[in-house]
């Protein structure tokens, strides 16, 4: 059963939220919400026919909800070798590939220094993001 992310105190209702689109495709697919765009660059298989951000008139947005497995930066070498492999393994099962897929997840197996390259970028990309926004917390 999806989880319901969007109690409110306005009687269920939701003006507007950005929301990752394995917790809310259940809802889109049934009418309770309506999507207006998606966030990535390209327009999900699952909902095809969602434009993009930047497709719907704002050139240039970007964001991208993604999962790492990550460890300590003391673990051993071999150690991250063997969860990386068992990882790569998971993503080559037909069926746990069918379930992400099914939740509105676009698998991505990346090696090692495929996976540090794209942390990498992610943590350049936002941290630019933060500083230009003068962002804090509060």
């Amino acid at each position: 059963m999806p989880r319901q992310p969007f109690k409110t105190s306005w009687g269920g209702r939701v003006s507007f939220s950005i929301d990752v689109i394995t917790s809310s495709l259940q809802l889109v697919k049934a009418g309770k919400l309506k999507a207006l765009a998606i966030t990535s660059a390209q327009r999900s298989p699952k909902l095809p026919d969602v434009p993009t951000i930047a497709g719907a008139g704002l050139p240039g947005y970007e964001f991208t909800a993604w999962y790492a497995l990550l460890a300590p930066a003391s673990t051993p070498p071999d150690t991250i070798k063997r969860l990386n492999t068992a990882l790569q393994k998971s993503l080559t099962q037909p069926q746990f590939v069918k379930q992400l897929k099914a939740s509105g997840a676009q698998p991505m197996a990346m090696d090692l220094a495929a996976s540090n390259q794209y942390l990498d970028r992610e943590f350049a990309k936002w941290s630019r993001v933060v500083k230009e926004r003068n962002t804090k917390v509060d």
